[in-house]
């Protein structure tokens, strides 16, 4: 029997005594008021609010504001993790988000990820990285 486990952990700053509950409150709110695909997976719960809770995907740490899936727990939705990285660009105080990321698969073994999204949602994915860097190095020869 084979099997795919991902884990991945979008991390950025944001501003010091930053309410991520009120935030996140207010993107449960603003996600069922949209009716996007979230919303359309999860649905409301017996209170008409959305039967999902992104506090199981964020939390600050050390300062820093973490965005979490792993799909063997709570906050497994790939979706949701994609989604909530969105909401929080535009809040970061951080130029970049970091993104770690890792993919474990029976057949193929584990492939892992490190990339970056600016403010503006522009991606850096690894490959560009490892394009800075070797241009880095060819200049230090």
């Amino acid at each position: 029997m084979s099997y795919t486990h991902f884990v991945a952990t979008a991390r950025c700053e944001v501003v010091d005594n930053f309410d991520l509950q009120s935030y996140l409150d207010g993107l449960s709110v603003r996600c069922v008021q949209e009716e996007n695909s979230i919303f359309e997976f999860y649905g409301l719960d017996s209170n008409d609010n959305l039967d999902l809770d992104f506090a199981d995907y964020v939390r600050i740490s050390g300062g820093k504001l973490l965005i979490e899936c792993d799909t063997e727990e709570l906050n497994s939705n790939g979706e949701v993790w994609n989604w909530l990285i969105d909401q929080f660009l535009p809040v970061m105080t951080s130029n970049i988000m970091e993104i770690n990321s890792a993919t474990i698969d029976s057949r193929s073994g584990v492939e892992c990820s490190t990339s970056y999204y600016k403010k503006d949602g522009t991606f850096i994915g690894s490959d560009d990285v490892y394009g800075i860097l070797e241009q880095h190095v060819k200049m230090d020869s």
